[in-house]
């Protein structure tokens, strides 16, 4: 899987939060400083999120929707999915 990549003008705690949430879910994490940019901007499996709000919602999102997944998957063996 590719890495998360979060772009920012500068590193501070509301970028380390989000890449500290994506690490512990397991996602390599690359944060790179872009002069050019005003918000945060999060690239990753789930698209591209612009803005700290939108960033958190986002990766929020679907931090949710892959521990849904990864339960139903421990809960239903191979094959037995309906």
């Amino acid at each position: 899987m590719p890495p998360v990549i979060v772009y920012a003008s500068r590193v501070d705690e509301r970028v380390r939060e989000i890449a500290s949430r994506l690490y512990a879910a397991g996602f390599k994490v690359l944060v790179r400083r872009a002069g050019d940019v005003d918000e945060v901007v999060v690239v990753g499996p789930f698209g591209v999120a612009r803005g700290f709000e939108e960033a958190r919602i986002v990766v929020n999102q679907f931090l949710a929707s892959s521990e849904a997944r990864a339960a139903a998957r421990q809960h239903h063996p191979a094959g037995t999915r309906t």
